[in-house]
């Protein structure tokens, strides 16, 4: 699987058809063949010299080339070959010319790794023929040929790391395991690099490691590794590694552990005993902090937590998020009318429950793997006046207090929400069943927008929970499910009923779409122990992102995790005074569309936070 480090031409198979008299065919063939054998590579060589120039590192992959010549019977043996490697290389040079799709062309090695690379996290690599030169990891898990692929040739393998985006980087690590992300974060590290401070650029990039999970600190210390020296190459080294290492894991400390104070100020004196004495074994990466400046470790904590080290007297003046993705949802979430429909449901001590609904369904709409970090986020918190001592277990805890008619409540309100803003018509309805979990789950769906109205996991199950009618008006015509003819039939008597075949191509979602959105809605069960609360909750998440997705025209039916990963997914820095919240926007994938539509400069008031104004614009 090597690729060749100089200039060269490799061609798989040569394949010839002659086309002579019957009578000179086998003798035309030989000589062809011979003279092939012994003067091609040179004379091609020498026919392609003109075309490419020695510095130019770009790979091309043509998948087939026909070429057809002519060779008299008489010509000199030495001349078939210049004269083949001639027509082959005038055919290969307007081919490469021709923008045709089995012609492909790579800047140099590392961008065909990288493509590589991320085909291979994504599961398609294998079925692209220009991948060829890697079969030999063909048999390997994605994880070790992910590996093996980048520690083949370790100085392309970083700078085929470094030419994905954050995103595509995101994916990549996810794909490989513990250890390959260990090995790897070694091996990129294996250098001198820069001996000096390392935890202002860490600083600067610690909205790239908030993707991943708090107690994921491997992942996130390779991708703040990646982030680092994508801008500063020269920081690739041991003291990179050591720094990021060390930040993640007071990240983790900080996070979960009881004696979290007692651990800062330890670093802060620089008191390696203490640390020691506080937390054994896992002291030892946490080393690497205790001879950095306070600025510097201040700088770190005001990202790790939003203050600075607890000696200090200063407060942050700007505060960053991997979720400013939120601004652009926030006035939905205002405008929904979580008060009233949780009025009679149970409180959290001092939180009220429409704060506590608010944060799970901001937190659903980033989806399942970014969810649990969007409830962890302090600035999230902040915004949504969620308090860090309120822990995810407790939020899980409270749910099991909330009853069938809780649930009832917030889907009347969510339907009532759509209607009156003609979000939904409910002239023609879904009822349809989708496997989720191995267990179904029918949803009642309105079709001229794609709006779910209810979510039930047990249809005809004793349990009373949520009926599926909602107090809805009969629709003109109920499209059912085979299954459910007898549920749909007592929910809408008055309604024309007919079978899912009966639609018209485009009317009704398709099932595969159902399926992926439940999936991206669907949260871990450490955040949503039962399963009719979690089923509920992604219904008004559905209904919130299709309301934004219908701001941007030609998306209103895209998948959710297309809308989140390409108007969504984005950093912001917030600065925050009493008066107002100011939100510098980082550029998503195409923030041009939420520019175009006056989305990503915009004010609005935050009836919550008593109509503090929050006013967002696109960074720079």
């Amino acid at each position: 699987m090597t690729l060749p480090g100089e200039s060269s031409l490799y061609i798989e198979r040569l394949c010839n058809r002659y086309v002579v008299p019957d009578q000179a065919s086998e003798e035309m063939r030989a000589r062809c063949e011979v003279a092939l054998a012994a003067n091609l590579e040179r004379t091609l060589a020498t026919a392609l010299e003109s075309s490419f120039s020695a510095e130019d590192s770009s790979l091309w992959f043509v998948r087939e080339l026909n070429v057809e010549l002519s060779v008299g019977s008489r010509i000199e043996h030495a001349d078939v070959g210049e004269i083949w490697a001639g027509e082959l290389a005038r055919v290969l040079v307007d081919a490469l010319d021709s923008n045709q799709p089995d012609v492909l062309h790579f800047p140099d090695r590392a961008s065909y790794l990288a493509q590589f690379l991320l085909d291979l996290a994504e599961g398609s690599a294998w079925g692209r023929w220009y991948y060829s030169i890697f079969d030999g990891l063909r048999m390997l898990s994605v994880s070790a040929a992910i590996r093996t692929a980048i520690l083949n040739s370790v100085h392309d393998g970083l700078r085929a790391m470094h030419l994905l985006s954050e995103r595509q980087r995101r994916v990549l690590i996810h794909a490989v395991n513990t250890a390959d992300v260990r090995r790897l974060l070694s091996a990129f590290a294996d250098g001198p690099g820069y001996s000096g401070n390392c935890l202002s650029p860490l600083a600067k990039h610690w909205h790239v490691g908030l993707r991943f999970r708090v107690g994921d600190e491997e992942r996130r210390s390779l991708s703040l590794f990646l982030a680092v020296t994508k801008e500063h190459p020269e920081f690739a080294g041991r003291n990179l590694q050591k720094s990021a290492i060390a930040a993640c894991r007071l990240a983790s400390l900080l996070h979960d552990h009881p004696q979290g104070a007692a651990v800062l100020d330890a670093i802060r004196v620089g008191d390696l005993a203490a640390l020691y004495k506080l937390l054994g074994t896992d002291a030892e990466p946490l080393t690497a902090l205790l001879h950095a400046s306070s600025d510097d470790l201040n700088e770190l904590l005001l990202h790790l937590k939003g203050e600075p080290f607890p000696a200090s007297a200063a407060r942050p003046e700007m505060r960053f998020t991997a979720f400013g993705g939120a601004f652009l949802l926030l006035p939905l979430l205002d405008a929904f009318p979580f008060p009233a429909a949780t009025a009679d449901w149970p409180g959290m001590g001092s939180l009220s429950p429409a704060t506590i609904v608010r944060l799970l369904i901001l937190a659903k709409c980033f989806g399942r793997e970014q969810a649990q970090g969007c409830m962890r986020d302090p600035v999230i918190r902040d915004l949504l006046e969620i308090p860090p001592t309120v822990s995810l277990q407790a939020i899980a805890e409270w749910q099991t207090g909330i009853s069938p008619a809780h649930l009832q409540s917030l889907l009347q309100a969510n339907s009532t929400w759509h209607r009156d803003a003609a979000a939904a018509s409910i002239e023609i309805l879904l009822l349809t069943q989708v496997a989720h979990k191995g267990a179904p789950v029918s949803l009642l769906i309105d079709c001229a927008h794609g709006m779910w109205l209810n979510a039930i996991s047990r249809p005809g199950d004793s349990n009373p929970l949520v009926p599926v009618h909602l107090d809805l008006p009969q629709p003109a015509e109920l499209f059912c499910h085979e299954s459910l003819i007898e549920l749909g039939r007592n929910a809408f008597p008055q309604s024309l009923l007919k079978s899912l075949a009966a639609a018209d191509e485009g009317v009704l979602p398709l099932p595969s779409t159902l399926v992926r959105d439940l999936s991206y809605l669907s949260l871990l069960r450490d955040l949503a122990p039962l399963r009719a609360v979690d089923l509920v909750l992604s219904v008004v998440t559905q209904g919130v992102l299709r309301r934004f997705a219908a701001q941007l025209p030609g998306f209103g039916r895209s998948s959710l995790n297309y809308l989140n990963r390409n108007f969504l997914d984005c950093c912001a820095a917030v600065e925050s005074s009493e008066e107002r919240i100011v939100v510098s926007l980082a550029p998503p994938p195409l923030h041009l569309v939420l520019a175009k539509n006056s989305l990503s400069r915009r004010s609005y008031n935050l009836s919550w936070l008593n109509g503090r104004l929050c006013a967002i614009f696109p960074e720079g």
